[in-house]
């Protein structure tokens, strides 16, 4: 993480976090706008970063995706559907997160566009494709890095992607690369107009205007609307390990971590 900043990026910078942590150790920034995969399933995804940009920074030329940073996770009232992921300041400024001991995590995010499959009230499998943010952990930042030095660049690559069991990454930990979709906006006309109106930023972007993209996006919040934050919700860490109620029968989860699973935060 550069000096006196609360952001980092590509991959090193994940190990260099897990290095300096406690050794023991998902359109917006919210929950439903996070890729995740449930447990036991498999799901489509096209990476629409271009893992070669690169800024400058403290003098040197950096890769910024995965875009890094420490993130808290609130959920409001203790409702995982209302969930506030808060960038970290410490060390740059105050954050009221960790004053009230939540913890924080290092996450690195890029932009997918999810072709996962569901069947809807007709019985029918379908898809029906949505931009999202993939905010991996250094454990599923370290398996795509692997993946992302084998083809040399991710951007347009279709993977399918699997979740095992519940200590796997909820961004999945099997990822198996189907083919190379050359021009995204191309490939989403066959989904008609619902597909071709999908915002895909920062697909096509410029390394500079990607990079403003995501500062903009994951920007901290600032001090005062913390402390209205913690004012006006019972604000409950999102990040402690918990289990999650059963879903009723006939009804699929709708959680990544429900029917008993116990829920982790990336």
């Amino acid at each position: 993480m550069s000096a006196g900043s609360w952001f980092s990026g590509g991959f090193k910078a994940a190990k260099e976090a897990t290095e300096n942590s406690n050794k023991s150790f998902e359109f917006g920034n919210n929950e439903m706008s996070r890729f995740r995969v449930k447990v036991g399933t498999t799901s489509q995804v096209i990476f629409l970063d271009d893992f070669g940009w690169q800024i400058t920074f403290d003098g040197n030329a950096n890769s910024f995706i995965p875009f890094g940073r420490w993130e808290h996770k609130a959920e409001l009232n203790g409702d995982w559907k209302n969930t506030v992921y808060a960038t970290c300041t410490q060390g740059v400024s105050p954050c009221k997160f960790c004053d009230a001991g939540f913890k924080r995590y290092y996450v690195g995010s890029m932009s997918v566009l999810d072709l996962t499959q569901y069947t809807n009230k007709q019985g029918k499998l379908v898809t029906l494709p949505r931009k999202r943010i993939m905010p991996a952990a250094p454990k599923a930042m370290a398996i795509i890095e692997g993946k992302k030095n084998k083809k040399g660049n991710l951007l347009g690559w279709q993977y399918s992607v699997t979740r095992h069991d519940n200590k796997d990454p909820r961004v999945g930990s099997d990822f198996e690369a189907e083919n190379h979709v050359e021009d995204v906006r191309e490939f989403l006309k066959k989904f008609g107009a619902e597909g071709a109106a999908i915002n895909l930023d920062p697909y096509g972007f410029t390394a500079e205007k990607a990079f403003e993209y995501y500062r903009t996006f994951f920007a901290p919040m600032p001090v005062d609307q913390q402390e209205k934050l913690f004012k006006s919700f019972n604000l409950v860490d999102g990040s402690v390990l918990k289990k999650m109620g059963t879903a009723p029968a006939g009804q699929a989860p709708a959680h990544a971590g429900e029917g008993g699973d116990q829920v982790i935060p990336y």
